[in-house]
């Protein structure tokens, strides 16, 4: 029997990503000590609130409409959800036990790099599966995840040149 998959679900996964990065990037900006990087991190962190928000309005727009735009089967599931579980998904402590162990901003940018490649990863492979008219919504999320890549892109490139 298959399992029911929908963008109701995909945008569940992507509050909970959007709250991991507001509580990642806020305490960064809190242990850092350079005041540009500072500026540099609440701002993805107040970007991360306003896209939990984004996403809580799409939802409630998709229950409205009880949605459930796709099946998979439960193989399939098992493997979306994997996907979102480690790669994307953690607690708190998890968070707090990452930065804990970074020790330089260039690490840290690493780091979270690679967690928005992640989320990029995820919303690129749960776009397969939903209906064509989704598409563009799960275009709208990547693009989130691409923008915040792209500032933390711009800030390692400056630290590598300042050597």
């Amino acid at each position: 029997m298959p399992s029911k998959y929908s963008v109701v679900e995909i945008c569940r996964i992507g509050v909970q990503l959007e709250r991991n990065g507001h509580i990642f990037y806020t305490k960064a900006a809190n242990l850092t000590t350079d005041e540009e990087f500072k500026v540099v991190l609440l701002r993805l962190a107040q970007d991360e609130l306003e896209h939990e928000r984004a996403y809580r309005r799409i939802m409630e727009e998709l229950e409205k409409e009880d949605q459930q735009t796709c099946c998979f089967d439960q193989e399939y599931y098992d493997y979306i959800q994997s996907v979102a579980d480690r790669r994307i998904l953690t607690d708190e402590a998890g968070i707090e036990s990452l930065i804990s162990g970074v020790s330089s901003a260039i690490e840290f940018l690493e780091m979270a790099m690679k967690f928005e490649e992640n989320a990029i990863f995820y919303f690129t492979e749960t776009k397969k599966f939903v209906h064509e008219r989704d598409v563009a919504l799960l275009d709208q999320f990547i693009e989130y995840e691409k923008d915040h890549w792209h500032i933390l892109n711009e800030r390692r490139k400056k630290l590598l040149a300042e050597g």
